[in-house]
């Protein structure tokens, strides 16, 4: 396989992911997203060894190793951040037991914490790591000449 199918093959794996997650949440269902993501992972790693050409060369370990490090130098501080909000919303609400002070009357239900959120709230943090380290993966590589077209 050559490949730009390899690669054109994760994008049509990260469609139908999208696609399961929206059945399992259909149907109340998470083993169903959670089997399917790890098929997925399994099958892509499989098919990464059939590639014909080159998927990593010295240059492309050197482009991914900064990348890597870089992504994870902002990520790790965006994460924290959105993480202590997280924590103050969570605890700055109601967590069950509410005892209001006198002459208050307790929250309507609607305001108690949305537990989805929290994972809404990741996935989009998830993201945000794959958007940096595809724009660090994309600078490094101009950096290092990886697209330069000298070669033949």
């Amino acid at each position: 396989m050559r490949r730009n199918t390899f690669y054109l093959l994760i994008g049509v794996t990260a469609l139908v992911l999208v696609g399961i997650l929206y059945a399992a949440i259909q149907l109340s269902w998470p083993a169903l997203i959670q089997g399917a993501f790890l098929v997925a992972v399994l099958a892509i790693y499989t098919l990464k060894r059939t590639v014909d050409e080159p998927v990593e060369d010295e240059r492309t370990s050197v482009i991914t190793q900064h990348a890597a490090e870089a992504t994870l130098g902002i990520f790790w501080l965006v994460f924290f951040l959105v993480s202590l909000g997280q924590v103050v919303i969570s605890f700055s609400t109601p967590l069950g037991f509410h005892f209001p002070p006198p002459g208050m009357a307790p929250p309507p239900p609607e305001d108690f914490l949305h537990v989805g959120r929290l994972g809404i709230m990741q996935l989009g943090l998830l993201g945000l790591m794959i958007v940096l380290y595809g724009g660090f993966r994309i600078y490094y590589a101009r950096r290092f000449g990886d697209w330069e077209s000298d070669e033949e």
